[in-house]
């Protein structure tokens, strides 16, 4: 299918239409007798995701992807390019997990050399065509199973990278053991063969599971991606740590904010309860997910509004702060008559943190729509009242 996706007149076709009903393209696909229109339908489908996910593959021209799915599980171009800066100096990169090849490019561009491990044969072809397109002519592909390429291989690597397969089907897996290939039971063999060792698991995994379980974590690295968690990365060596590092990271655009803490940290905290004060600060994702609930407030001299409401609030402006930042209008009771004044073009940022409430159902006892400049928190407070914090952000 390869041979017939690259040429000209399909290319020229798929280029002129990727912006087209894909519905009524395979509804009327009779007209076009002498073209894959199965096939060129899919690449379309997945150009219109790789535009954002993957913007310099989108670029090139003559590109071919596989399945839309695939381009869904990929990783995107903002994280693949973090995780080949994560650790610095690797001269040969390892990839097990080759899949349609996002990692393994981006690792190209700082390692000397990069091994693509990928039994899926149509993988493989479209991804060293690919490869030949972008440039990337360091990299060796192997059709192989990760399992028997690291069992029999005589190489050792810098850096081994795997990005396991978290469905069985359409359900997404949870648990580290059932992942394909079975990360535990090649663990003790990638440490033979790698200094380092990074494993990509899903946002849903149990950190402090998936670490008892793998024994050498260096480090445990959140990311997340405005504001959304992306991946959990673990960092094994053959020494490993008890109590390893959590980088809790937030890609935006060119900047990226982390926050660091170790587990015992976390656990030797304390909550620091009070009133709202004029600024309040809302975690991102990746360092509420890393489980920074005491630390992140600690550290910036803040006060939590609630044990179990994830908000912070100081009296002056804390910019390092990783999170997003709101400057305090009024602290009312959440009753219409005290918000409405500040809803006067009928929208507002709805934000629910342990509140009886759900955002639709607040949302149409106020009959407002999302949008606007105003932000409302309904949570509770430090005396456990239901409240309504009314903020902009900053």
């Amino acid at each position: 299918m390869l041979q017939k996706l690259i040429k000209s007149e399909v290319q020229n076709f798929i280029y002129s239409h990727e912006n087209c009903d894909l519905a009524d393209l395979m509804l009327h696909q009779s007209r076009y007798p002498a073209l894959p229109v199965k096939e060129v339908a899919e690449q379309i489908k997945s150009r219109q995701k790789v535009k954002i996910k993957i913007p310099d593959w989108f670029k090139t021209k003559g590109m071919i992807f596989p399945s839309s799915l695939s381009v869904e599980q990929a990783s995107s171009q903002s994280t693949a390019n973090y995780r080949r800066r994560l650790i610095p100096r690797v001269k040969n990169v390892l990839d097990l997990c080759g899949g349609m090849g996002v990692d393994s490019y981006f690792y190209s561009k700082s390692a000397n050399e990069v091994t693509y491990i990928e039994p899926d044969a149509a993988l493989v072809a479209s991804a060293r065509h690919n490869f030949h397109l972008l440039g990337a002519h360091n990299i060796d592909l192997v059709q192989d199973t990760a399992e028997h390429f690291i069992h029999h291989t005589n190489n050792n690597y810098d850096l081994i990278y795997m990005d396991p397969s978290r469905r069985q089907g359409k359900k997404k897996i949870r648990n580290l053991e059932y992942y394909f290939p079975d990360v535990l039971k090649l663990l003790p063999a990638l440490l033979d063969r790698a200094q380092h060792i990074l494993i990509k698991t899903s946002p849903l995994l149990d950190l402090h599971r998936a670490c008892h379980q793998l024994t050498c974590v260096d480090e445990i690295i959140v990311l997340g991606v405005k504001n959304e968690v992306r991946e959990v990365l673990f960092h094994c060596t053959g020494a490993g740590k008890d109590d390893p590092v959590i980088r809790a990271v937030n890609i935006e655009g060119r900047k990226k904010i982390e926050f660091r803490f170790r587990l015992s940290e976390e656990r030797n905290e304390s909550f620091h309860i009070g009133g709202v004060g004029k600024y309040l600060y809302e975690p991102y994702a990746s360092v509420l997910k890393a489980g920074a609930f005491k630390k992140v407030g600690n550290q910036f001299g803040m006060l939590k509004v609630n044990p179990n409401t994830h908000l912070y609030s100081h009296d002056t402006l804390v910019n390092e702060f990783p999170g997003r930042k709101f400057k305090v209008i009024v602290n009312v009771s959440p009753l219409k008559k005290h918000l409405m004044p500040y809803c006067k073009d009928g929208k507002a940022h709805l934000k629910v943190r342990n509140f009886p409430s759900t955002v639709d159902e607040f949302r149409k006892r106020l009959s407002i729509k999302e949008g606007g400049h105003i932000y409302i928190f309904l949570a509770k407070d430090h005396k456990d009242n239901p409240r309504a914090l009314v903020c902009e952000k900053v």
